[in-house]
């Protein structure tokens, strides 16, 4: 008989998922690309933060310093002109490779393993043996 699975909505691209009693470990992401994604993102959040604080902008403002220190170089340089084919097309098939792959219903979204009808949408509790 397959193993039960634990339901849950993916917290970076709602997709539903399954995993299944043997791979979960508390996972919130359906994929890896989901959680590197999602890891990104918070990076960025963490970052721009940091930059809004007092601290962040005086190591900011030192960093720019010493760049220009170094580069000897403060202006900007305008962009030689524009050639028409300056721009990429967008292309359809770009988009479908750089999509999530959705987890398969009835399969482990980390194992690929079948699951069982009987699914859970809470985590399994640690069993502990009471004292006789």
């Amino acid at each position: 008989m397959a193993p039960t699975a634990r339901f849950f909505l993916c917290a970076y691209c709602r997709a539903q998922a399954l995993i299944c009693r043997w791979c979960d470990r508390g996972q919130r992401y359906c994929t890896r690309t989901c959680a590197h994604r999602a890891r990104k993102i918070r990076q960025r959040e963490a970052a721009r933060r940091y930059q809004a604080s007092r601290m962040g902008r005086f190591r900011h403002a030192a960093r720019a310093r010493r760049y220009r220190l170094l580069r000897k170089n403060v202006t900007h340089q305008g962009s030689i002109g524009c050639s028409r084919h300056a721009l990429l097309a967008l292309d359809a098939s770009v988009r479908m490779r750089c999509a999530p792959q959705r987890p398969v219903w009835g399969r482990c979204c980390v194992c690929r393993g079948p699951c069982s009808g009987l699914v859970r949408r809470a985590f399994l509790k640690n069993r502990r043996s009471e004292p006789s």
